[in-house]
């Protein structure tokens, strides 16, 4: 027991002691955690990978778009799977196939099914796949009256990703498709994403790989530098246009490839991969291990500096917003315009991302740095 009178007074740790102190209690640190293996690090990361709340998941429909195009999208929150066979790893069972076939049988989506569609036209396709690291929304279509029901050539992503340190800010630039998406094998051309009694989910891939890959349009450019809490930070938008392939873009393996950082968050860092990778060949003694400690615990992207007591929750890759570009036509059946469909979840990562380094580490400072969407986000 201490003398001490208990007090409510937040206590700044980094201000409260000395550098010496700080250094060596990183370095200490850093050693434990290098002799740890990931699974027995509890941290908030793996924390809410198993914790996903049934209500993080939401329903992006709008009546005019469903009733006209016979669409909808689907809130896809971080380390949600997208199938439900996957869903068991998670406690609540989640899924967004699961909350798929909810939402057809919902009072907002299971009228315009009965009124406007036949069963026999009734057809789930889900355009794209989300990143089980990633979120954002997940377009469902309900009949193939259109062309976007079964080609992406008019669909364009904009994913948001926070990547570690301060890039200089450019102009948007060109990216090869080959560096964000792997080649389709020909042998799987369709694959289920979703099952219904009544229908029948798809997921879109089109039917010819080369002509698709020639006409997909893929940028990035960074758009901000700023701090999520002490880290300083960049934020990349990726824009792809006419995707080959409704599978999600490898972008986190292009940041580290490409761009010579990492996405805030990753699994697979290069930290991580650094410390990991140690053959038995070459085993590490214990004067070598507290120097490596000591020197990791000085540089930007260290245990300590990166997965601290502010540990990221997620990976910080946000798909924003897709839009469609819906062909409308005339009276008599001809080509007259393009109608954009927007499903978008703009309002992620900017409440996390200041101008000054935050040490402050208050409930109000804590609640903005999950990075987590809602639709009242929208409005603020």
């Amino acid at each position: 027991m201490t003398s001490k009178t208990p007090s409510r007074r937040l206590t700044d740790i980094l201000r409260s002691n000395s550098k010496e102190t700080l250094l060596r209690n990183a370095a200490e640190l850093a050693r434990v955690s290098t002799s740890l293996p990931a699974d027995k690090l509890q941290t908030r990361f793996l924390r809410n990978m198993h914790l996903i709340s049934p209500k993080s998941l939401r329903l992006l429909c709008d009546d005019a778009v469903l009733s006209r195009w016979f669409a909808f999208a689907v809130y896809k929150p971080p380390f949600c799977p997208m199938r439900r066979t996957e869903a068991n790893k998670n406690y609540h069972h989640v899924s967004v196939e699961s909350f798929v076939e909810a939402a057809l049988r919902s009072r907002t989506v299971q009228p315009v099914l009965q009124r406007e569609l036949p069963p026999e036209e009734v057809k789930v396709r889900v355009l794209n796949n989300v990143d089980m690291y990633a979120s954002g929304p997940v377009v469902v279509t309900l009949a193939d009256r259109h062309t976007f029901s079964t080609s992406l050539q008019s669909v364009t992503m904009r994913y948001d990703v926070l990547v570690a340190g301060h890039m200089p800010l450019t102009e948007p630039r060109s990216v090869e498709t080959g560096h964000l998406f792997a080649p389709l094998h020909r042998e799987s051309n369709t694959e289920d994403i979703c099952s219904h009694p009544d229908t029948t989910a798809r997921a879109t891939r089109l039917p010819e790989e080369a002509a698709s890959s020639s006409s997909c349009v893929c940028t990035y450019q960074v758009k901000r530098n700023a701090y999520y809490s002490v880290h300083p930070v960049s934020l990349v938008e990726f824009t792809i246009t006419a995707p080959p392939t409704p599978l999600p873009p490898r972008l986190e393996a292009f940041v580290c490839d490409h761009l010579g950082t990492f996405v805030l968050g990753d699994p697979d860092t290069p930290t991580t991969t650094r410390r990991t990778k140690r053959t038995a060949k070459t085993p590490c003694t214990t004067s070598e291990s507290t120097d490596r400690a000591q020197a990791a615990a000085k540089v930007s992207r260290s245990v300590v500096a990166m997965h601290g007591d502010c540990d990221f929750p997620r990976v910080f890759t946000h798909l924003r917003e897709v839009s469609i570009q819906a062909d409308v036509a005339d009276v008599p059946g001809g080509y007259a315009a393009n109608k954009p469909i927007e499903f978008h979840c703009r309002k992620c990562f900017e409440p996390i991302l200041q101008r000054e380094r935050i040490y402050s580490l208050k409930g109000r400072r804590i609640g903005l740095l999950d990075g987590s969407w809602t639709p009242e986000a929208e409005f603020l």
